[in-house]
């Protein structure tokens, strides 16, 4: 009985050894921490550890192992044995150069939170149905909706 603990340890120590470790950094040397570190066309994978440090388990299957981190290229690397030492070097990715948010306001609003029927005029409404005086601006509104 002691011997089979003994063994069922060993096991249990060599497959937890038996994994693919290493870091990813950026071109400048600095950790990414929480880069995706995951075997291509399987459904395992990690995440890095606040100093850039991954562990993961190699399946028999796969052997491209892809690290991607939002605003980085992805990077592919052929893992051939299952402890191997990695030191992942992410490029920088591609950019937007600029980005232009386009919105209207809206000219009235329904209020829920009243049992109430109620709308809420904005100046945009204001302005768009403006006719001669602030008076007639209403009859305006209420006519078109």
């Amino acid at each position: 009985m002691k011997y089979m603990i003994t063994l069922l340890l060993s096991l249990l120590a060599a497959g937890s050894y038996a994994q693919v470790r290493g870091t990813v950094k950026d071109s400048s040397g600095e950790v990414i921490p929480g880069a995706n570190v995951s075997w291509m066309n399987t459904g395992q994978g990690v995440t890095t550890d606040l100093d850039g440090n991954f562990s993961i388990a190699k399946p028999s299957k796969s052997h491209m192992l892809v690290v991607s981190f939002i605003g980085f290229q992805n990077d592919t690397i052929h893992v051939e044995n299952r402890k191997q030492e990695l030191e992942v070097i992410l490029r920088d990715g591609v950019e937007l150069s600029e980005v232009h948010i386009v919105s209207r306001k809206l000219g009235t609003m329904k209020l829920r939170s009243s049992v109430m029927n109620e709308d809420m005029i904005t100046s945009a409404e204001l302005s768009r149905a403006a006719c001669c005086n602030l008076g007639e601006s209403f009859v305006t509104n209420l006519r078109s909706t």
